[in-house]
């Protein structure tokens, strides 16, 4: 048998050296639809790319190209609907570390302090966290898109189906 090796494999959470930004469609639904329509002529470079490590594209207002700050990240652990991990940002400016995780709109992160990270889609369907500089844990956590609402909705049948069947019982005991 022959075997196959990746020498230029990334991990799960890296933080590529530049970040090329495309300026998100107006008004768009999230989550987006179609990532690939959404990066416009950008997604053909985002396809072509040799080194996803060396460059990612974010979408996301901001200088369409800017260097990303060097982040350490470590003890990256994954579980069901969450992931969490260590990073160390080197200089006085935000680093975006990018994810290999499909970025539907469910996930969100969180810092040690509990505070909310921004989350961008990154090189079409894929998920950035924005980090601010120093040593952070990150918290990950995804709840698919419609949950609550489909919840609350389930509640509320449930609510008024029962109402339903206590009133059918208060009358039938009255005739």
């Amino acid at each position: 048998g022959t075997a196959f090796e990746n020498t230029r494999v990334l991990p799960r959470a890296f933080a590529p050296a530049r970040v090329r930004r495309v300026a998100p469609p107006p008004a768009a639904p999230w989550p987006v639809a179609d990532a690939a329509a959404a990066f416009g002529p950008e997604f053909s470079a985002v396809t072509a790319r040799q080194d996803w490590g060396a460059t990612a594209s974010i979408l996301a207002p901001g200088p369409p190209e800017s260097v990303n700050p060097t982040v350490e990240i470590a003890g990256y652990t994954e579980s069901t609907n969450a992931a969490r991990f260590d990073a160390r940002v080197a200089g006085g400016d935000n680093a975006l570390v990018v994810l290999s995780l499909a970025q539907d709109g469910g996930w969100s992160a969180r810092d040690e302090e509990d505070r909310r990270l921004p989350t961008f889609l990154a090189n079409g369907p894929f998920f950035a966290v924005e980090v601010p500089p120093g040593a952070h844990r990150v918290r990950l956590s995804y709840e698919p898109p419609g949950w609550r609402l489909g919840w609350s909705l389930s509640v509320a049948t449930t609510a008024a189906l029962a109402a339903r069947a206590l009133a059918r019982r208060a009358r039938s005991r009255r005739a």
